[in-house]
């Protein structure tokens, strides 16, 4: 056999063996995540008029990007306070992402968002979908200044696409299947 059939067979074969193996390999199309939250740690420790932070992930999936009044979650939260000091109420936390955030597929945030801290007790944070049938996440710095003693637990949870009653349209966010996911602050005087 000559060098010349004997590197057409070797490259015969060798296609024929990459085409069966493209053959076994799946779609490129990933399976969108599930809807979740999960924050970077369930407690945290301040001192009066100290701050206290924690970073929440939000993941989700949807089918419409946001040019077009696009799939959106937004992260909220409840908080009761229990401490001594009669009144007191929880502080409110702020978000907060600058141009290099942890992000992916999700709409940029107007102009007077980024770098800005951004207070989410009433209106939340909302991320919106930038891609369509793609997964998006957004990591997301929370804090809150304490002025009083006690211990504070916020309950943060998700809605879709905007809805604000804290009853309707909450998405489960733990694999427990638990819709609220908690972060517990103890504050202390500071000697």
């Amino acid at each position: 056999m000559s060098t010349k059939t004997f590197f057409k067979r070797i490259a015969l074969g060798v296609i024929a063996a990459m085409g069966v193996g493209f053959l076994s390999v799946p779609s490129a199309q990933a399976v969108l995540l599930t809807n979740s939250l999960t924050i970077s740690s369930a407690t945290a420790t301040a001192t009066t008029n100290d701050t206290a932070t924690v970073t929440a992930t939000i993941r989700f999936s949807g089918t419409t990007a946001a040019a077009v009044a696009g799939d959106s979650v937004t992260l909220r939260y409840t908080c009761d306070y229990s401490g001594s000091v009669t009144g007191t109420t929880c502080p409110a936390l702020f978000g907060y992402q600058d141009q290099l955030a942890d992000t992916s597929n999700v709409q940029l945030k107007g102009v007077g968002f980024i770098g800005a801290q951004q207070d989410i007790s009433s209106a939340g944070w909302t991320e919106s979908l930038h891609t369509a049938t793609s997964a998006a996440r957004s990591v997301v710095p929370l804090k809150g200044t304490f002025l009083q003693v006690g211990t504070y637990t916020y309950s943060f949870y998700m809605n879709k696409n905007g809805t604000v009653s804290q009853n309707s349209d909450i998405l489960t966010t733990s694999s427990t299947g638990t819709v609220y996911t908690t972060w517990t602050v103890t504050v202390t005087h500071l000697h």
